[in-house]
């Protein structure tokens, strides 16, 4: 039976910026608490902007978002921590004990994972991506646990400038990776179809959308002229006026929040019960 809280690293790499990702993954994590008789405590390290890294002393780490090129911080001390606490883990993993250490990789960390991992291509968007879109799960999505009480189809809202696409046969030979979904397919878009969720190992996932994200804050989110300011700028204002209107006619967004990262918490739950 267990006794102590289970520790839950959320691991920060927004660099200062603000956000909604950080809050949104607590807030899932306190009503995971609610339900399951508070079996979880977790502590927030911000690894970008201060250089905070958790240790091995964690039962699951959650890598937030974050802005930027997931290339261009090739060297950079922050990413030395993060890729060296990736290898530590799996190292720790490897040794087959009791209680293996679960990870879950958000948007700009899943795109640095494919990239350590050597998982197809990592390259720039030909216009930043904003918004609710639709993921499709592949044939192999129910062997992970992660998304099962999800549909076959299933809404995200992702922002993204960088997306992995052409992930090979001989990449998933390579590794024990497995492809979950990819994007919605465009058969009169000659693009590659980006890569939106992968298990990584039998212990790790990561998402190119934000399964953590709670569709009434983000419309409080939206509702702010400075934050719209913002969006208009960027991404133009056509994009914030179909997001606000595809938001208007969705309530299955708030199942992706309810089944993906609460279906990853309950995998820790059950592993060191």
């Amino acid at each position: 039976m267990q006794h102590q809280p289970l520790k839950i690293a959320i691991v920060d790499l927004y660099d200062g910026h603000f956000n909604q990702g950080i809050k949104s993954i607590i807030d899932i994590i306190e009503q995971f608490n609610l339900c399951e008789n508070g079996v979880l405590e977790y502590t927030l390290f911000d690894l970008r902007a201060k250089n905070e890294i958790p240790d091995l002393s964690y039962h699951g780490y959650i890598f937030s978002g974050g802005p930027g090129s997931p290339i261009d911080s090739l060297g950079e001390v922050w990413e030395n921590q993060f890729f060296k606490l990736v290898d530590d883990l799996e190292t720790s993993n490897n040794k087959n004990g009791p209680n293996p250490k679960f990870m879950f990789y958000i948007c700009h960390s899943f795109q640095m994972m494919c990239r350590k991992k050597g998982l197809g291509e990592l390259t720039k968007r030909n216009t930043p991506a904003f918004g609710l879109y639709n993921a499709h799960k592949t044939d192999l999505i129910d062997e992970s646990g992660i998304f099962s009480a999800l549909p076959e189809q299933f809404p995200v809202i992702d922002s993204r400038e960088w997306q992995v696409t052409n992930i090979s046969i001989s990449d998933l030979l390579l590794s024990e990776c497995k492809i979950l979904a990819y994007e919605k397919e465009r058969p009169h878009v000659p693009l590659d179809r980006c890569v939106m969720a992968v298990q990584f190992n039998p212990f790790s996932w990561g998402t190119q959308f934000h399964p953590e994200v709670d569709l009434d804050q983000l419309k409080s989110y939206l509702s702010v002229p400075e934050h719209t300011d913002k969006i208009v700028e960027y991404f133009g204002a056509s994009k914030l006026f179909k997001t606000l209107e595809a938001l208007e006619n969705t309530s299955d967004l708030k199942n992706t929040k309810n089944v993906i990262l609460p279906s990853f918490l309950m995998k820790i739950r059950k592993a060191n019960a």
